[in-house]
């Protein structure tokens, strides 16, 4: 191995390495953001030559694997708790799939840089065609989380405000051009003053555009009118265990029981206009019941509607002939006295454990994967009617659990008037709090594109209000019993570009690159090749006449 080479594979290692802390330690931790890229950027480019593509892809698998292993060491966790294997198999299989489903961007990076530079551009040119592809990649090729480096930006009220107009992943395109138009400056001091500019006008624009806009949306949060929102987090998680040690039907009664209690408790002691239960709370079908024992089970949500007044939020199933959905089930008494609900059903399901396409799905594969779910998608992003105590009604835009990291999901439902984010979710089937703080962190992300209020119901946490502005308020601890009764402020909706524009900074930063390349492929082709010098073609006559 040559000594370029090593350098180059250190210089991505580094970055590996940064990049796996960052996002571990994301919430205090997030300044180190803008040192992540610099080993990488600074290697590459200071080497005279540029390296081989070989050498390239290498890189950008050593610096997915570091990351992985660094930052997301709880997915192969919860890999082996869910499917009850050894952790050494779920971490082999995390770090194979890493590159293709987990950070591919990475290794866009690297390929657009020495692919950049060997078209012979500059530093500044070549990096910003690197964080193009990054940002594309980052976007456009298939991923199981839709996290990106700039969600790690909310614990700053600054930094975060631009995502209504460049969404969370213009957020990391502007982190990575940062450090781009720095080492440029770094690498070049004769030409330093462009880079050097543009990169102090980046972070000026930056941050005085937090400056600015975050005061405004506070002032239109205190103008508004609140919502009292009353969410109960159970921390029942082992749903398949109560059912196997109880028998289904006294596990249901159980967990109706106790969120009955909780509630209860929770209207008694304070003025709720809507109450939140989590996804699949209710683990079996609402509306058609399957035996006549669970009809009682109906019976009981509906009576607790009727006798407290309050309208009821919660996941359960819905069916539809042999089809099943998971669904949020938005439930109120009426004039009348009469329940009645509408339904919103999950349209992003998570791979596997809740939908097998029907290409793949087959009796043998269930047999391999006995976990494997059989729901059906949903129809596509919905704004459903939220009755509140005493008639009122508001505009809700529904996500249950995986969909609230799309944010083009959550841009079009935006779009169709929405007033405020009713997400509920299950995280139980994470070890530890570590995925379940990434969740509400992204889910805090589409709070802010869509200047949109949001109240995230959980099982065993983390539940939380969301302000438009991205704080976070009512937080309550993971694998934790807990209710909160929190004003959540609704705005009137707010025009936004990364609402009107959906994930637009994406397939731009894609687009860039390529034009890069296609531009300067087209200049090489056009290019007049060197001319043989005139002894040259004496000698090659001479040879002919001989």
């Amino acid at each position: 191995m040559s000594r370029d080479t090593t350098a180059r594979l250190l210089g991505a290692a580094a970055t590996g390495i940064l990049l796996g802390l960052y996002v571990r330690f994301a919430s205090s931790a997030y300044p180190l953001a803008f040192v992540t890229f610099l080993p990488w950027l600074l290697v590459e480019q200071r080497l005279t030559a540029p390296g081989r593509l070989r050498v390239a892809l290498a890189s950008g698998v050593l610096a997915v694997l570091l990351m992985t292993a660094l930052g997301y060491g709880w997915l192969p966790d919860a890999l082996a708790a869910f499917s009850r294997g050894s952790a050494l198999f779920a971490w082999g299989i995390a770090l194979v799939v890493a590159p293709f489903l987990l950070q591919p961007q990475l290794i866009a990076f690297g390929l657009a840089l020495t692919l950049a530079r060997r078209r012979g551009l500059g530093p500044l040119a070549a990096g910003a065609t690197a964080a193009c592809a990054y940002v594309g990649g980052d976007r456009l090729f298939p991923r199981l989380f839709g996290d990106t480096l700039g969600v790690a930006f909310l614990p700053s009220p600054a930094l975060r405000q631009a995502a209504d107009l460049v969404g969370a992943r213009g957020l990391t395109l502007l982190l990575l051009l940062v450090q781009v138009a720095v080492v440029a400056a770094l690498l070049r001091p004769r030409r330093r003053i462009v880079p050097a500019a543009l990169a102090a006008a980046l972070l000026v624009g930056w941050i005085g555009y937090g400056l600015i806009r975050e005061p405004q949306e506070l002032a239109r949060i205190r103008s508004a009118r609140s919502v009292t929102m009353g969410v109960v987090q159970a921390n029942i998680t082992k749903y398949e265990k109560m059912a196997a040690t109880q028998g289904t039907f006294d596990a249901v009664r159980s967990i109706l029981e106790k969120h009955f209690a909780l509630s209860r408790h929770l209207i008694e002691s304070s003025h709720l206009d809507v109450l939140l239960w989590p996804e699949t709370v209710y683990p079996t079908t609402f509306g058609q019941p399957r035996t006549p024992e669970a009809a009682t089970f109906d019976e009981s949500i509906a009576g607790m509607i009727k006798t407290t007044g309050v309208p009821l939020v919660f996941g359960s199933f819905e069916r539809e002939g042999d089809l099943e959905f998971n669904a949020a089930f938005f439930a109120a008494r009426d004039a009348e006295g009469k329940v009645g609900y509408d339904t919103y059903r999950k349209t992003q399901l998570f791979p596997f454990t809740e939908h097998v396409p029907d290409w793949l799905d087959s009796a043998w594969l269930r047999k391999a994967l006995p976990w494997t779910g059989r729901w059906t998608p949903g129809p596509g992003p919905q704004v459903v009617k939220l009755v509140l105590t005493g008639g009122a009604k508001l505009r809700a835009l529904p996500l249950i659990c995986y969909e609230v990291l799309d944010a083009s999901y959550v841009a079009e439902a935006a779009r169709k008037g929405a007033d405020l984010i009713v997400t509920l979710s299950n995280d139980a089937w994470f070890p530890d709090d570590r995925a379940p703080s990434l969740h509400l962190t992204v889910a805090a992300m589409r709070s802010i594109e869509t200047r949109l209020p949001q109240v995230r119901a959980t099982n065993s946490g983390i539940s939380a209000v969301i302000l438009p502005t991205g704080e976070l308020r009512a937080v309550t601890p993971f694998a934790s019993e807990a209710t909160f009764a929190e004003a959540l402020p609704v705005p009137p909706p707010e025009w936004t570009l990364a609402v009107a524009w959906g994930e637009w900074v994406g397939p731009t930063a894609a687009t860039a690159a390529i034009l890069v390349f296609l531009i300067t492929s087209l200049r090489r082709r056009r290019a007049p090749s060197p001319q043989p010098s005139s002894r040259g073609q004496t000698r090659r006559a001479a040879r002919r006449r001989s």
